[in-house]
């Protein structure tokens, strides 16, 4: 009997001995991918990654661009403990993923469009986790991996398709509320008569700037969150219209301020001042507050699904 506790003693301590031999090869072994893996990133994308950090620096619709890796970094940080506990050694189908990714990215080079390259960049990141993790750990981290998106300055001309309706429907709907509050104002099209001055809603004031700020918050909020999927999509489908509606506010400020004040003040004090920050800040609360709402609506729908002991 003695024997035998003594056996099974030294199968247990051999057991931990190699358990603790292959924790350190484990991690030396994904330490190398990660390299091997960084030093292929780079080597894809440098020329196309210099292009689109001068975008960041030159526009200020994608200066929001320099918070995408450390919110990514913190996001996979956070997660860090299911990636040990829960990595195996790989995806055939991952790897199905990487030659896709592949072939997106020689795509672009052919026909020489960045945004397909640059598009591809995210997809080979979220293919090369699932390949080399497997989707069991990988799962944890594919949101963020596709965060990486929001790196992407889309094409200038595409700015203007997006930004166009959002112009039309600030301008429109600043002329109704105006002349309800008792300025007469008028909107054609992007421009606002009042009964003083005439103000053009140039793309610059459309609120575009504000709206991939806060979709880039609003992707990081749903990762967080215990949330309902259903509620995660409610959340990020409703911050166009909070974009919009904090835009109307900041308009409606300068019709009023431009009959009350003189159009000097209002164009040099609200349009070329800080309004830009005010919109922002004013639809990141709405964003945290909206967010806050649905996921205090997602817990007590968990509590009243749970059977009463």
């Amino acid at each position: 009997m003695v024997e035998q506790v003594g056996q099974l003693q030294a199968g247990e301590a051999e057991t931990t001995a190699v358990a603790a031999t292959r924790m350190p090869t484990r991690a030396l072994a994904h330490a190398a991918v990660a390299a091997v893996a960084a030093a292929m990133f780079y080597l894809l994308y440098r020329d196309v990654g210099a292009y689109f950090v001068g975008r960041w620096v030159a526009e200020k619709e994608y200066q929001h661009c320099f918070l995408v890796l450390p919110l990514v970094g913190w996001l996979v940080w956070r997660q860090r403990q299911k990636l040990v506990a829960e990595a195996k050694p790989g995806s055939w189908a991952g790897l199905a993923a990487v030659a896709g990714a592949v072939l997106i990215y020689l795509l672009g080079l052919r026909v020489g469009a960045n945004v397909i390259v640059g598009f591809s960049f995210p997809l080979l990141l979220f293919a090369l986790g699932w390949a080399c993790l497997g989707w069991p750990a990988f799962r944890h981290i594919a949101g963020p991996s596709l965060l990486t998106a929001f790196l992407i300055p889309v094409p200038r001309h595409m700015i203007g398709i997006v930004a166009m309706p959002m112009q039309v429907i600030s301008a429109h709907a600043t002329a109704v509320l105006s002349s309800l509050i008792g300025v007469a104002t008028s909107a054609n099209g992007v421009t606002l008569t009042t009964p003083s001055t005439r103000f053009l809603v140039a793309q610059e004031c459309s609120g575009f700037n504000s709206l991939l700020a806060l979709l880039l918050i609003g992707c990081t909020v749903v990762q967080v969150l215990r949330m309902r999927l259903d509620l995660k999509l409610v959340l990020l489908l409703l911050i166009p219209p909070i974009v919009v509606l904090a835009n109307i506010v900041r308009l409606l400020a300068v019709v009023l301020a431009s009959e009350f004040f003189g159009a000097k003040f209002a164009l040099d004090a609200l349009i070329h001042g800080f309004t830009d920050i005010i919109v922002y800040l004013a639809a990141l609360t709405c964003l945290i507050l909206l967010a806050d709402f649905l996921s205090s609506r997602g817990r007590t729908g968990e509590l009243a699904a749970e059977p009463s002991g």
